[in-house]
């Protein structure tokens, strides 16, 4: 009687636990198949993280910018000689504008007035209404002119 009594507790118990067990249900997280709206930002920024693919337009846009970026390296390859020449040239020029500042300037520090001409540039130096200065720059060659406006010294 006590073995029938043990089977009948052992065939209870395993009932038991098979009548607490409810249905799998599944739930589908996009929102595209009916899932909870509040994913859908989620895993659209999860996608665009992996995606590696790229539109044909921004191939396109990429390889243009890749050649002109080539190009300009091109362009602006300089051979040593070229660029000895180059610095001998801002050297040059440096030296130049040194010189020319130097001589703007009078011994208590103001500018002067006058015209000055260096190689194939000229400087016209005048003063301003407001005790400023202009300087008016003009290549010689080329035509072109700049014009430089010093604020008067010690100005608020």
């Amino acid at each position: 009687m006590s073995s029938n009594r043990f089977y009948a507790l052992f065939a209870l118990f395993i009932y038991a636990g098979s009548g607490a067990c409810g249905e799998l249900v599944y739930s589908f997280r996009n929102p595209a198949f009916g899932g909870n709206p509040n994913n859908a930002t989620f895993l659209f920024t999860e996608a665009n993280a992996e995606n590696r693919l790229k539109t044909d337009a921004e191939k396109k846009k990429q390889d243009e910018q890749k050649a002109e970026q080539e190009a300009l390296a091109a362009k602006n390859k300089q051979t040593p000689l070229q660029q000895f020449t180059s610095q001998i040239e801002r050297g040059v020029l440096s030296r130049l504008a040194t010189n020319i500042t130097s001589a703007l300037f009078s011994a208590d520090g103001k500018i002067q007035t006058g015209h000055f001409s260096a190689g194939n540039y000229t400087l016209d130096v005048s003063l301003t209404a407001d005790g400023g200065s202009n300087i008016s720059i003009q290549d010689g060659l080329t035509g072109e002119s700049t014009v430089v406006e010093v604020p008067p010294v010690g100005a608020k």
